[in-house]
């Protein structure tokens, strides 16, 4: 975690935020694909709110734009998938979905979103690249 400000941030979160004009096209598309960034990406400098990055990559931060995305909690602990969640797996029902609950309301969405992201691939390298 790297302290900016009041506030911690972990590395490869800050690099894939990076706003400059190599990472974010001026209409706000991403140009940095996250997948390139290195497992144990590594912050080698802070200079105020310039950050080195240990993938040669310097970004600056508007402090402003730290605050308002700062968290408030922790990181909720992952799950690797393996055959001992076979019985937990998070799903939604075809018709409660349908009806307009479930993952098409913004709660139901939430409740998704956050029942899908609690569990993460066994190893990043088993991603494509």
């Amino acid at each position: 975690m790297i302290e900016l400000g009041d506030h911690r941030f972990h590395p490869l979160w800050l690099r894939d935020n990076c706003a400059c004009p190599q990472c974010r096209h001026e209409s706000g598309q991403r140009l940095l694909d996250t997948r390139s960034l290195p497992d144990d990406l590594s912050v080698l400098a802070v200079n105020g709110y310039e950050v080195a990055f240990s993938d040669g990559h310097t970004s600056v931060f508007d402090p402003d734009w730290l605050q308002a995305h700062a968290g408030v909690t922790r990181p909720r602990a992952r799950r690797l998938w393996g055959a001992e969640i076979q019985d937990d797996l998070p799903s939604a029902s075809y018709d409660e979905v349908a009806a307009g609950g479930g993952a098409r309301s913004a709660a139901g969405s939430r409740a998704s979103t956050s029942s899908v992201s609690r569990f993460s691939p066994a190893g990043r390298a088993s991603r494509r690249r």
